[in-house]
């Protein structure tokens, strides 16, 4: 079954209590307002408070508590404030803490991570790709945690016995790949493995662990974690630096602003059970919420805000064929934008992809089932438990295909979690986070209501568990881990997959992230000059909302796009249009159908991070944002280990990943004809090599209606490089007027280009320093200079092997610091370099 069609028989059995679950009544907790601009307190993401600790595991759960002790009514003062606990918020405060900027991170619950840890995504999608900066930080730390337990003989996995597959859920889709059932196989999606056998007639699907059920095979990936685990080790990520100071259970409830200018936000506390507010000021403030929260107080006045999905009409639109209300028939054979009844292809509204609880569920068949999760809420009728109105009708739904349903969410959405837990994922009510696709009254425009709808979605995700239980096969002896210590099992957040959206300097939209599964030219890939954060995800909208025709029921505003390749995100994303002293890495300025592949929690760290980086630079200079030089802010964010653009073949681990993402950043070098790849083993030209060293000078082209070299015509793609270079002495050629442009350059050659390029005269040492490179050698003056200036060292400290073909890798890193020498010179030279130092 493909991933549309599953969610679609989802809608059909969903959508006839939709309006049931919005008329759930929870009463809001009280809370004071504290917002400095009179709009009304927006409560905590973190609305379940733990009421039970966990005994399962107590050597994973967190013991966090807020630092320093917030005394109500103080105001702190700092250079980097950094609003909200998530991925994006943890990125932004250790990279600024990195850069020595005084730091504060304020989180609103009692764990950090977001839903990496409090919401219940223990498995990531993405890839080695993705992975960089301090998520790969994060993954080697869980990755390291894992391989110690595993190797103690603690680590418990458990193998669930093969299921039947039958006819009903042909080509089950697993982590994105289809495997026909006839044919067998097998998928490694990097944290299970899935492989299917016929067995008389029949298929079996069996699931392995890959943290610890085949460990000879397949090492600790350090992608999928329980989320007491994640949450831990973020702490203990923040805890080690020391200009970082971390304020849990501190919500936001309001910005301050002064002269236009956001300085500092309003957060409550409690001590001694009195909440009061506190004010926190900083030279610049990171909105590292789910919501957008510091985006929207801020942008009131601005109106550098949307949400919802924006008219193809308009500026930040995405060019068809994803045009706002769309739903994905494509799997169907049909086409793939069809207008909505009601509306037209490209109408915009304010509709938000589905929300969600998600579950974290460990196999403990010992401990008693769950409660129905409506035993002490009464409907209109005063009826509780299994005779509450809205419960009847989630089990009215279940039941019109209980093995259909169960399948649909068991088989495609659940992750094997260590220690013998999964994630259940999935468990959506689109619809339930806004009041209509016409009205702005939403879950992020109505506090007053954000706890009745975060209640509706837990209740729904929980029946869903206690009918379940009771009632398929599958199901039996799963139950909520015990990790987060609340009374019922649920995460401590929801997910809010899409809020607030920022109008920025720069929007994302569909066409900038490359190369997508309904195709396009891989060469043509885009290269963002100002990238601050590589990823890679698809696009990938969860519904918007139900409804049906003669042809069946919809899920109207659900699509999954394949991104092929990874992408790059701009600087100006996250930098406002008007809004001064702002950053926001995670309610990034987007497109709807954009954002829907930035939602990702390793890209929000990664953008966290840059903002991060680009607040303590701000703050230092005492400058905005939008005026950090990109040049300077590119380079301390790969000075912390974080990609610009994502080689498959230049790992962080590669000895010339930094010297080849700063110089793909300006256009000095570019991957190889195979996208994403750099070949960095790969012979260089003189011809690449000549317009590396044109372009690290800044030189203008020239194109002089002759050419000088027989074997250079005006036609040739680097004529100008050539001719420019020439011009001012950095290169030569052959006695017979010929250049030789595609071949490959030896290491004499380089010493020799780039000696001549930086404008340095020969060395002629009476010894030389290489037993190979003799005084009457050709280039010896060359080479002996390039290794007193540092521009070349020898393969060895006695050889230099002159004649060995030059690599992209080592022409990258030789120009890299030509470069850096360049900018150092003097002023009139450095005035017209790249500054990356």
């Amino acid at each position: 079954m493909t991933r549309s069609t599953a969610i679609r028989r989802v809608a059909a059995l969903l959508a006839v209590f939709i309006m049931l679950a919005q008329a759930v009544i929870v009463a809001a907790p009280a809370g004071a307002s504290g917002a400095s601009n009179g709009r009304p307190d927006r409560g905590s993401d973190n609305t379940a408070t733990p009421t039970v600790q966990p005994t399962a595991q107590p050597t994973t759960q967190p013991t966090m508590s807020p630092s320093p002790t917030s005394v109500p009514g103080s105001t702190y003062n700092y250079d980097v404030v950094v609003v909200g606990g998530s991925s994006a918020g943890v990125g932004a405060a250790v990279a600024a803490a990195r850069m020595g900027a005084h730091t504060v991170l304020l989180a609103d619950g009692p764990w950090l991570g977001g839903m990496i840890s409090a919401g219940g995504i223990g498995t990531t999608d993405t890839d080695n790709l993705a992975s960089s900066g301090l998520f790969e930080e994060f993954r080697l730390r869980v990755r390291d945690y894992y391989t110690a337990q595993r190797n103690a003989g603690q680590l418990q996995c458990l193998t669930p016995a093969p299921v039947a597959v039958d006819n009903n859920y042909a080509n089950p889709t697993i982590a994105g790949a289809i495997i026909a059932k006839q044919r067998g196989g097998s998928y490694n999606t990097g944290y299970a493995l899935y492989t299917w056998n016929m067995v008389d007639g029949k298929c079996y699907l069996q699931m392995y662990n890959l943290q610890c059920n085949i460990a000879a095979q397949y090492p600790v990936s350090g992608f999928n974690y329980e989320p007491a685990v994640a949450a831990q080790i973020l702490y203990s990520m923040t805890l080690a630096e020391p200009n970082l100071t971390v304020m849990l259970n501190s919500p936001y409830s309001g910005v301050i602003t002064d002269s236009g200018t956001v300085v500092g936000v309003n957060v409550l506390t409690t001590t001694g059970g009195l909440t009061q507010t506190v004010s926190v000021r900083g030279k610049v403030v990171v909105d590292a919420t789910e919501r957008g929260d510091v985006l929207a107080d801020a942008g009131t006045l601005w109106q550098d805000y949307v949400f919802g999905r924006e008219p193809s009409t308009s500026a930040n639109s995405a060019p068809p064929p994803l045009q706002s209300r769309v739903y994905n028939e494509h799997d169907a054979g049909k086409t793939y934008v069809t207008p909505l009844v009601g509306g037209a292809v490209g109408d915009g509204d304010y509709g938000l992809m589905a929300y969600s609880y998600l579950l974290t569920l460990e196999y403990a068949p010992q401990r008693p089932l769950i409660a129905n999760p409506f035993a002490n809420i009464p409907d209109s009728q005063g009826h509780t438990g299994d005779q509450n109105e809205t419960y009847i009708s989630y089990r009215q739904s279940f039941e019109q295909n209980p093995t259909g349903y169960w399948n649909d969410i068991w088989y495609q959405w659940r992750r094997f979690l260590p220690n013998n837990k999964l994630e259940l994922n999935l468990t959506d009510l689109p619809g339930a986070n806004y009041v209509s696709l016409d009205s702005p009254s939403n879950y992020l425009t109505d506090p007053n209501s954000r706890a009745q709808i975060d209640q509706t979605h837990r209740l729904f995700a929980l029946s869903f568990l206690y009918w379940a239980q009771s009632h398929v096969d599958a199901a039996q002896g799963w139950r909520p881990a015990l990790d987060y210590g609340t009374a019922d099992g649920a995460p401590l957040q929801m997910y809010v997959r899409e809020g607030y959206r920022l109008v920025g300097l720069k929007t994302m939209r569909e066409q900038d992230f490359g190369c997508t599964s309904l195709g396009c030219d891989p060469h043509s890939l885009p290269y963002i000059t100002d990238s601050v954060a590589a990823g890679k995800y698809a696009l990938d909208s969860h519904t918007v909302q139900y409804f049906s025709d003669s042809n069946g029921a919809h899920n109207e505003g659900q699509y999954w796009i394949g991104n092929l390749y990874s992408y790059q995100v701009s600087y100006g994303v996250m930098v406002p249009q008007q809004i001064d002293g702002l950053l926001v890495p995670l309610a990034v300025s987007a497109s709807h159908v954009g954002y829907s592949a930035l939602r990702m929690e390793p890209i929000r760290m990664a953008m966290g991070q840059a903002a991060g980086v680009a607040a303590a630079l701000a703050a230092a200079q005492n400058i905005q944002p939008r005026a950090v030089a990109i040049s300077a802010l590119q380079n301390n964010i790969v000075a912390q280990g974080a990609d610009l653009y994502a080689y498959t073949d230049v790992p962080r681990s590669h000895w010339a990943w930094r010297p080849i993402q700063q110089l793909t950043m300006r256009g000095i070098v570019r991957g190889s004809s195979v996208p994403n790849t750099f070949a960095p083993q790969r012979q260089v030209t003189r011809a690449e090599l000549t317009r590396m060293l044109t372009l690290a000078e800044n030189w203008q082209l020239t194109t002089p209606p002759s050419p000088d070299f027989s074997d250079v015509p005006t036609s040739y793609w680097a004529y100008a490089y050539i001719e420019t270079a020439y011009a001012h002495g950095a290169i030569g050629g052959y006695p017979d007027g010929t250049f030789h442009p595609n071949q490959a350059v030896t290491r004499a050659q380089m010493a020799r280009m780039v000696v001549r390029t930086a404008g340095y005269g020969t060395a002629t040492p009476a010894t030389p320093t290489f037993t190979d490179v003799p005084p009457s050698y050709w280039a010896y003056g060359y080479i002996e200079a390039a290794k007193l200036h540092n521009l070349m060292s020898g393969v060895d400290t006695t050889h230099f092997q002159p004649n060995l073909d030059l690599t992209r890798a080592q022409a990258a890193q030789t120009v890299y610091v030509l470069i850096g020498q360049l900018a150092c010179l003097c002023p009139s030279r450095r005035a017209k370099r790249y500054q990356l130092w």
